[in-house]
C-alpha cells in the first residue's frame, strides 16, 4: 500500500511538468511535433479481491464452476445478496442461501459490493 501511494505521488509530480520543461527534439526546426511528456503506466496493482457481501446486477446466472462451460444452478435477481469467498480469473466463487455450503460461480461483471442489511430466505 505504501509503495502504491509513493508511486502515485511520483506519477502526479511527473505529470505536473509542463511541455515547456521538456527539451525540444528538433530545436530550431519547423516541426509539427509537440513537446509533451508521456506518463508511463504505473506498476501499482489494480484493486485487490476482498471476501464479503455482494449484490446482483440485474438477473445473473450462478454456475457450478468458473466458466460458461459449466451448467447453471440458479438465477438470482437484481439486488439479491450473495457472499463471495474466492476469485478465479474473472469469476467469483460465492455462497447462495443461508444453509447451502456449495460454492457457486458467476462472472465478476454480474456483482457489485453490497453495504447494508442482509436477509436470506
Amino acid at each position: 500500500m505504501k509503495k502504491a501511494f509513493l508511486l502515485a505521488i511520483a506519477a502526479t509530480m511527473a505529470l505536473s511538468i509542463t511541455a515547456g520543461d521538456v527539451p525540444a527534439q528538433n530545436a530550431g526546426q519547423n516541426s509539427n511535433i509537440s513537446n509533451t511528456l508521456i506518463a508511463k503506466k504505473s506498476k501499482a496493482k489494480k484493486s485487490t479481491f476482498r471476501k464479503g457481501w455482494y449484490t446482483a446486477i440485474g438477473t445473473c446466472n450462478l454456475r457450478y464452476g468458473p466458466g460458461t462451460n459449466y451448467s447453471i444452478a440458479y438465477q438470482i435477481e437484481d439486488g439479491e445478496p450473495v457472499y463471495v469467498v474466492k476469485k478465479q480469473g474473472n469469476w467469483y466463487g460465492l455462497y447462495h442461501g443461508s444453509s447451502d455450503e456449495t460454492i457457486y460461480w458467476t462472472h465478476v461483471t454480474n456483482l457489485k459490493p453490497y453495504y447494508g442489511p442482509v436477509t436470506w430466505s
